[in-house]
C-alpha cells in the first residue's frame, strides 16, 4: 500500500475511529483503524461491534492494499503536525510508514485478516428525513437513557412509528423525554432500539452534515450513508417500556412560566440543593404563587418565588433538581408548562407552543 492523501481530512477520519475503537480481550485488532487504498480514495473503517463506521477520502494511490493501524496512536501522531498539507502512507514490513515533508514516522500495525467486515444494511425498509432533524430527535431524548448496562432496553434510543410520525423516547426509569417528528407518506418502524453511546456518535455524524439521510434497517441493524461516511449501528433485541401508561391523561395542578425564570431558580437552587440534589416547589393559586425551595445543611437554604401563571390545586412537592434542570434543553420556546396530578404522581413538562416534545419526571419521596 502507497499513497498520498490530504493531512486535515486523515485526522478527522480517524479522530471519528478513535473514539469507537478500545481495547478488545479476544479481539486486539478493535483498536484498529484499518486503512484500505482502493483506486483514487482511502477508505478508513473502525467497529467496536456495536458500531462501524466507514470514511472514504480522496487519494493518489500507487499501490493498492490494506493495514490495520491503532487508531489512537496515529491519531495522536496526526494531531501534533503542524503545517502539513499532505502525508504520504506507506505499508512496510507490516507496518505504516508516514512521511512528510519534514518528518518519517514508522507505526506498528497488526494482521487485517481478523478485522470484522461492516454489515450491510439495505433492501425496502428505510425512511428518509432531514440530517437535522434525526440529529435533533435523537439529540433531544438522548440524556434521559441509563448509563446502567443492566437493562440494555433502558440504555437505549426508541425509534417507533405512528401515524406518520417518527417518535423518539427515552427513559432511565426515572425520567422520560419524547419527542416527535412528522414523516411524510413514508412507512416507520414499529419499535427500533438504538444503543445510546451509537446514538451519540450518530449525532456527532449527522452534525457535520447537510441534506437529507435515507436510514435502512432490519431486525438487528440500521445504517446510513451521509456524504462520504458509512455508518452501521448494532440494534437492542428487547422490548423498550409501554411508558405511555404512566403519562397522567389529566393534570390537577398547572404553572406556566418563562424559561428563562425557570433555568434561574434551578441555578440558584444548585448552589443550596443536598446531597439528593433535592428541589422542593410550592404552589398556591389561591395567592397566586409559585416557589422553589432548596436546602443544604452544609451550605444554607433558598427560596426563590417565580412570576408564574399558576391554576388547580395547591401542591406542595419535591423533585430532582438536575432531572428538572435537564427538561429545558428539549424546550425552545420561551414560555414552560409544568403539569402536576398531584403527590407521588409525575410532572409533565411542555413547551408552551411545541407539542412535539414531552418531558416527565418522577417525584421524590422523602
Amino acid at each position: 500500500m502507497r499513497l498520498v492523501c490530504s493531512q486535515e481530512k486523515l485526522q478527522s477520519a480517524i479522530t471519528a475511529i478513535a473514539r469507537i475503537a478500545g481495547k478488545h480481550p479476544t479481539l486486539p485488532v478493535l483498536r484498529c483503524a484499518l486503512l484500505v487504498a482502493d483506486g483514487r480514495f482511502l477508505k478508513i473503517r473502525g467497529t467496536n461491534l456495536e458500531l462501524g463506521i466507514e470514511i472514504t477520502i480522496p487519494a493518489s494511490t500507487d499501490e493498492e492494499g490494506s493495514l490495520a493501524v491503532p487508531a489512537d496512536v496515529l491519531g495522536s501522531f496526526l494531531s501534533n503536525l503542524y503545517g502539513e498539507r499532505m502525508v504520504t502512507l506507506e505499508g512496510k514490513g507490516g507496518n505504516l510508514s508516514v512521511t512528510t515533508s519534514h518528518s518519517k514516522t514508522n507505526i506498528k500495525a497488526l494482521p487485517t485478516d481478523d478485522f470484522p467486515t461492516l454489515p450491510a444494511v439495505g433492501g425496502e425498509q428505510s425512511f428518509i428525513l432531514k440530517c437535522a432533524e434525526l440529529a435533533k430527535g435523537l439529540k433531544t431524548v438522548l440524556f434521559c437513557a441509563s448509563a446502567s448496562a443492566v437493562r440494555p432496553e433502558l440504555g437505549s434510543v426508541l425509534l417507533s412509528g405512528s401515524g406518520g410520525t417518527l417518535i423518539f423516547a427515552a427513559t432511565d426509569s426515572f425520567r422520560l423525554a419524547e419527542k416527535k417528528i412528522p414523516l411524510k407518506k413514508q412507512e416507520v418502524p414499529e419499535s427500533m432500539l438504538i444503543p445510546a453511546r451509537n446514538a451519540a456518535e450518530i449525532v456527532r455524524t449527522l452534525d457535520l452534515s447537510d441534506g437529507d439521510v435515507q436510514v435502512f434497517y432490519n431486525r438487528n441493524q440500521l445504517s446510513f450513508t451521509v456524504g462520504e461516511t458509512y455508518v452501521t449501528s448494532r440494534l437492542i433485541d428487547g422490548s423498550f417500556p409501554d411508558y405511555r401508561q404512566i403519562i397522567p391523561g389529566k393534570h390537577t395542578t398547572e404553572v406556566i412560566a418563562l424559561r428563562a425564570d425557570l433555568q434561574n431558580a434551578f441555578k440558584l437552587g444548585a448552589v443550596f440543593s443536598d446531597n439528593l440534589q433535592q428541589l422542593r416547589m410550592h404552589i398556591s393559586p389561591k395567592a397566586k404563587t409559585f416557589t422553589v425551595e432548596s436546602r443544604s445543611a452544609e451550605r444554607g437554604e433558598s427560596s426563590d418565588t417565580i412570576h408564574a401563571a399558576v391554576s388547580g390545586e395547591e401542591l406542595s412537592i419535591a423533585f430532582n433538581l438536575r432531572y428538572l434542570a435537564d427538561s429545558l434543553q428539549g424546550i425552545t420556546g420561551d414560555s414552560v408548562s409544568l403539569q402536576f396530578s398531584g403527590l407521588n404522581k409525575p410532572v409533565v413538562i411542555r413547551g408552551v407552543s411545541d407539542n412535539s416534545f414531552l418531558y416527565l419526571v418522577m417525584p421524590m419521596n422523602k
